[in-house]
């Protein structure tokens, strides 16, 4: 037997069951090839094509009752800019001071004889 003092079902308050939706935005980290060539001294890198970071993009469905969350719902996940590799060259030539190898942006410059004269 249910005693007269016990809460009824219809006495119990109701909450409505509300929503909001979320977006956000997360970096995608590029990666780094390496190529090896010959056209550049040993120890030398040389950045051909840099990096950039791509973006996701996730859509979020939050439900919440009395000011509570519930539950979420993951509603989309896309890659939405790609990521860009980076392009390194790394130098394998031996250091040489004739202009096969060296230019000037990558070789220490010669030395005259006419300094020491």
């Amino acid at each position: 037997m249910v005693p007269s003092t016990a809460p009824q079902a219809s006495a119990l308050p109701e909450y409505p069951l509300t929503y909001t939706d979320e977006t956000r935005v997360e970096k995608i980290d590029f990666t780094t090839r390496e190529e090896e060539t010959d056209e550049l001294i040993q120890g030398v890198r040389h950045i051909v094509i840099p990096g950039v970071p791509g973006e996701r993009t996730i859509k979020t469905r939050i439900y919440s009752s009395n000011g509570q969350e519930i539950a979420r719902q993951e509603l989309s996940n896309e890659e939405t800019l790609a990521p860009v590799t980076q392009l390194v060259k790394v130098g394998t030539a031996k250091a040489t001071y004739g202009t096969e190898h060296c230019s000037a942006s990558i070789c220490p410059p010669r030395i005259s004889a006419d300094l020491y004269g």
